[in-house]
């Protein structure tokens, strides 16, 4: 889609306005709400071939590739999905009382 002539048609919108528009409100095979489990494994899929086909850092994903791989979410969602809650390295145990005593000292040394 060349969002510049859609935007051209449209006086006073931008061009990142009309995309984010269709994506966000009218695109009607985008999925807003909870996650399926296969959505899920598909993020996991995804990001497992993308990263080891490109052999890259995690920071400089695609999310626009991860979501077409997807078929059902943008790529801001899929990027909030994975960093929020399938990524393996985040941590969910409790804070340990080191953590926080550690947390506290950084926090006093900004």
């Amino acid at each position: 889609i060349s969002w510049a002539m859609v935007a051209s048609r449209l006086p006073g919108r931008t061009a990142k306005d009309c995309r984010k528009r269709l994506v966000y409100s009218l695109d009607v095979n985008l999925r807003k709400g909870a996650w399926t489990e296969d959505e899920d494994r598909q993020l996991l899929k995804a990001m497992s071939e993308y990263a080891n086909q490109r052999n890259c850092d995690l920071r400089k994903i695609k999310w626009a590739a991860i979501a077409r791989a997807i078929g059902t979410r943008s790529g801001d969602q899929a990027s909030k999905r994975w960093r929020e809650v399938l990524n393996p390295a985040l941590n969910r145990c409790e804070w340990s009382h080191d953590e926080d005593r550690r947390l506290l000292r950084l926090i006093d040394a900004h």
